[in-house]
């Protein structure tokens, strides 16, 4: 006779329970939301969000517009699966372009036995609060029987923050010694360079590393509080390891640029900063009781011989105009003599008049 075990079948049931519940969840991981109808033009354009979509069939070069929205930081991902209805495979296209309706992305791929799969991404700076980006797909060619668009939001925020490092002296982050991971966008994207800002001593000498996780080509800058270039550092080869340093003439902030743009890198990149201030600092010492008094004595000794230089100036000038005017009134007497006595010579004489001839008879 058999016994029968509740553990046996205890286990059973549990064994059951999980399979069951492991193919439910599979279930709900794989499936998609209906993609609702596409606009038919930029000004038609319908919203959606993060999220794994199904889209019904379309006629001959249909195409769908839709828009999505992203934060600064945040890398927009669009991945399309386009299948054929018709046997002769279909010409299928996915771009995306920012909101000034401009192509920044995307391709035509063809479709004949397997779907065409075509991705698309970008990375935007901080110079925006939200932005905008389109996205349009379809068939240029031929029917579609179905596609699938996989929207993506990606947090690409620099040093473990909730936000994107400036591009410019004024938006740069502020950051401490350390070491933080940051995101870059190449040429896929807006978000070439990162500014941070560090505070930094007088003597001490700052360190910044850049180590890039790929084949990006990072240049790495470090300037001064008055913004002022102290030293670049430009990699040699892709995926070079970059260090640059330089002493701090005065205490202070000193700025760090990281830059990757369309000549860095084809993708995304991702590197790590490390910043470090090695050395002591010296101690800024104002003027000492000597120094203070010998300044204020020589502001006194310059303030007193400018205010003599004034009396004599006054005083020369007194004596210029009195010589000026005896020059004048000298030369007036002369020249008035000088016409009287012409004046007298000119006179006729008259008779009878003694010196003068006899009368002609």
């Amino acid at each position: 006779m058999i016994k029968f075990n509740v553990k046996i079948l205890k286990l059973a049931v549990f064994l059951i329970v999980f399979l069951f519940s492991a193919v439910i969840v599979s279930e709900i991981a794989s499936a998609k939301d209906v993609l609702p109808k596409g606009g038919s033009s930029f000004d038609t354009a319908v919203e959606i969000g993060q999220g794994a979509y199904q889209g019904g069939a379309l006629k001959d070069k249909e195409v769908e517009y839709f828009y999505v929205n992203a934060k600064p930081g945040q890398e927009v991902k669009i991945a399309g699966a386009f299948t054929s209805g018709s046997t002769y495979g279909a010409n299928c296209i996915l771009y995306l372009y920012n909101e000034n309706r401009e192509e920044i992305g995307g391709s035509m791929e063809s479709s004949y036995e397997s779907p065409a799969l075509i991705t698309v991404s970008w990375l935007p700076n901080s110079d925006k609060d939200l932005y905008k980006y389109y996205i349009r797909a379809g068939s240029y060619s031929s029917e579609l029987a179905s596609y699938s668009l996989d929207v993506s939001l990606q947090n690409c925020y620099d040093a473990q923050s909730e936000v994107d490092a400036g591009d410019t002296f004024d938006k740069a982050m502020t950051l401490s010694s350390g070491e933080y991971k940051a995101y870059l966008s190449g040429s896929k994207g807006t978000d070439t360079k990162d500014f941070y800002k560090v505070s930094v001593e007088k003597g001490k000498t700052l360190t910044a590393k850049v180590t890039p996780q790929g084949e990006a080509a990072i240049s790495l800058t470090l300037y001064d509080g008055n913004r002022q270039e102290l030293k670049a550092e430009y990699a040699s080869n892709p995926g070079a390891i970059i260090t640059n340093s330089a002493s701090i003439a005065e205490s202070g902030d000193a700025f760090i640029s990281v830059t990757c743009d369309e000549l860095c890198s084809s993708n995304l990149a991702l590197y790590t900063l490390d910043i470090a201030t090695e050395g002591e600092p010296v101690e800024e010492v104002g003027d000492s009781e000597e120094e203070t008094y010998n300044k204020t004595e020589a502001e006194e000794l310059a303030k007193d011989l400018v205010k003599k230089g004034r009396s004599w100036l006054l005083i020369l000038g007194i004596v210029a105009a009195f010589v000026i005017i005896l020059i004048i009134g000298v030369v007036a007497y002369f020249l008035l003599k000088k016409k009287k006595k012409a004046k007298d010579s000119n006179i006729p004489s008259t008779p009878g008049t003694p010196g003068s001839p006899p009368p002609v008879s």
